[in-house]
């Protein structure tokens, strides 16, 4: 059943569709009145239900569906056109709950609008919930540095030179968040290294291999939903 990220109301009553959403089934999708969706609120409920042009009805209660797992915030280097769609793509998918551009000193792209790249960043994780069935929205917040993401319960920093085995880290289960940053290819400055330290932020390791930003990204959300 092809789910649709739409707000729920709280109760089971006909939901009014928009003519934004009514094109997007129409014309994009190219959905039949009565067409079956699971619509998704982004916050763990979902309902299924047909929709007929204007409106859809419910065909059973909503349902709220609970998360066990730790919540994973990624904090990632911001990386040129299509390799930061991608990573934000695949970072929803894989389950990331907050996604953080950084602004990093050995990062090549200049943001200008950071309202505007977080709306499109935004759009590709509404997209990607879509797809893959998550029920929960990843949450893409506006752009920022180093110094501004810190400093934060759990944090930790993929660094090349070695760190503790990331993998053995998510071994223990805890309920608080995980907050994980990755850089770009130039690799951390002295600068955010010293900023690591002062708030005694942990180095993590991804393995021997030196990875492309946007596949370090992706294994520490895949370890840590126990997906690698």
């Amino acid at each position: 059943m092809r789910h649709l990220l739409h707000p729920l109301p709280d109760n089971d009553a006909e939901i009014a569709v928009d003519n934004a959403v009514r094109h997007r089934l129409k014309r994009v999708l190219r959905l039949d009145d009565g067409a079956p969706l699971l619509l998704c609120d982004g916050a763990f409920r979902t309902q299924a239900v047909t929709w007929h042009g204007d409106r859809f009805v419910a065909v059973a209660p909503a349902l709220v569906h609970a998360s066990v797992e730790p919540q994973l915030h990624l904090a990632a280097g911001v990386l040129k056109g299509e390799r930061q769609d991608w990573l934000v793509e695949k970072a929803a998918e894989l389950g990331v709950d907050e996604f953080v551009p950084l602004l990093l000193d050995h990062g090549v792209v200049r943001v200008h609008d950071r309202a505007d790249k977080q709306a499109r960043w935004q759009a590709i994780a509404d997209g990607a919930l879509e797809q893959c069935g998550r029920t929960w929205r990843m949450r893409v917040v506006l752009p920022m540095t180093l110094s501004e993401w810190l400093p934060g319960p759990r944090c930790y920093f993929a660094d090349e030179t070695g760190g503790a085995s990331w993998r053995g880290v998510t071994a223990t289960h805890d309920v608080l968040p995980w907050r994980v940053a990755v850089c770009p290819e130039g690799g951390w400055s002295a600068k955010e290294r010293t900023l690591f330290g002062n708030f005694q932020t942990q180095a993590i390791s991804l393995g021997p291999l030196v990875l492309r930003a946007e596949t370090a990204g992706l294994t520490v959300a895949a370890i840590a939903r126990g997906q690698a």
